[in-house]
């Protein structure tokens, strides 16, 4: 991994500040407004400039705005855009003129749907019975009390969806969608509310771009699946008996390709997706479209919602 290190060391400083959303700090997309920015900014941005709601900062407009503050104050993050040059002239010129030619794919050449509350919710049931059913593979889980089953499927099960779900949007979506299982979309630029957008942003930075980049297949994906399930990192203390097991995994892993630097970027994908998971969690408690009321009893049951 030193390797890696010494190829961007090269990098300045500048170069990579320039790679930067002006108003966040997060991965920027492009400058369409007028100034450089992250998808879930341009897509904030053009929602509060459309909309004719007026919001107000209830910190006297001193709101630091940062990638990890962005979605508290509004107001503050609307005049950051305007700050950084971000020009509302921009988006009505775009409306006059008429959209830009969609840039030609396989997938956007396809009919899709855009995916409901409705069919998320589905969606995370059929994985979170998905992931009961392999971990149910694994004797030492199989062995498990009902509740200790239930604090490790409170992660677990979302990782697990997020795996299939990453897997299938990498193969067959563009940059900025997210594909659930029955192939309904998730459309960064299509979402109404930014905290959605951003969530979405987030799961196709961490989980489905490394996926295509890595080319992973069905087997690797498998193997994640097992690594992710043998960790030790679960609510509630439980740890499974699985050193071997793991060990096991890793082996495969690593045979599987022949690989070793390619290897060490599938296992720094687990942290990516322990985090996805904490991001998706979190949005389920202020989101619509990701809203608790709609999950299944199994769902809620075992997120302890």
């Amino acid at each position: 991994m030193s390797s890696l290190g010494s190829t961007t060391s090269s990098s300045t400083p500048s170069s990579q500040t320039s790679e930067l959303c002006a108003v966040c700090g997060g991965k920027a997309s492009s400058s369409r407004y007028g100034a450089l920015s992250c998808i879930g900014c341009l897509v904030f941005f053009r929602r509060m400039t459309c909309g004719e709601k007026k919001w107000y900062c209830l910190r006297n407009r001193n709101c630091e705005i940062n990638i990890a503050t962005r979605n508290t104050c509004r107001a503050c993050r609307l005049q950051k855009c305007l700050n950084v040059g971000m020009n509302p002239n921009a988006i009505q010129r775009r409306d006059e003129i008429g959209p830009r030619k969609p840039k030609v794919s396989k997938f956007s050449q396809k009919q899709y749907n855009a995916a409901t509350s409705s069919e998320c919710a589905m969606c995370l049931h059929i994985g979170f019975q998905n992931a009961l059913e392999w971990a149910n593979q694994l004797e030492s889980f199989s062995m498990l009390s009902h509740v200790d089953k239930q604090n490790i499927l409170s992660e677990y099960g979302i990782a697990f969806t997020l795996i299939d779900q990453g897997y299938k949007t990498a193969r067959d979506a563009d940059e900025q969608c997210w594909l659930l299982q029955n192939g309904s979309v998730l459309h960064c630029e299509q979402l109404f509310n930014s905290s959605d957008a951003d969530l979405v942003n987030q799961l196709i930075a961490n989980i489905s771009q490394p996926l295509k980049r890595l080319e992973l297949d069905e087997y690797e994906c498998g193997l994640l699946k097992s690594l992710l399930l043998l960790s030790s990192s679960f609510p509630g203390e439980v740890q499974l008996n699985s050193q071997q097991s793991r060990a096991k995994c890793l082996t495969e892993m690593l045979q599987h390709r022949n690989d070793p630097e390619r290897f060490g970027e599938i296992i720094l994908l687990i942290g990516s997706i322990r985090s996805s998971v904490k991001l998706f969690y979190n949005q389920t408690k202020r989101s619509d479209l990701f809203n608790v009321l709609n999950f299944s009893y199994f769902v809620r049951n075992n997120m302890a919602c």
